[in-house]
């Protein structure tokens, strides 16, 4: 059984805690392009302390995030694979969560 690898991300403000707020999923697609970073499109749910005012909202567009819905303090959207660590870093951001089909199975 081989390793998992370990990610090492430094982050402009120093915080380790940053990694917390990615699902699993997101930060095993992190560990993959440490070496070859790979800028794909990936749907996620991100999670706020509170609702976001526009000056947050502008922040968070700022650092990537393309926002396809808000409800409260969850967002939908789309993040590039390369901008996740900038936006986990927002401190108004609690989780960050690929978004998954709910029936991934079933035919269309």
């Amino acid at each position: 059984m081989s390793a998992r690898p370990r990610v090492c991300v430094v982050t402009k403000n120093g915080d380790s805690r940053i990694l917390e707020k990615l699902d699993p999923h997101l930060r095993q697609i992190l560990a993959e392009s440490v070496d070859q970073p790979d800028p794909r499109p990936l749907t996620v749910i991100v999670g706020l302390q509170s609702a976001a005012d526009p000056r947050q909202m502008n922040e968070l567009r700022a650092a990537g995030l393309r926002a396809r819905s808000t409800m409260g303090d969850i967002i939908t959207g789309t993040i590039l694979s390369t901008d996740l660590v900038r936006i986990a870093e927002h401190p108004l951001v609690t989780t960050i969560e690929a978004s998954r089909p709910m029936h991934p199975n079933k035919p269309e």
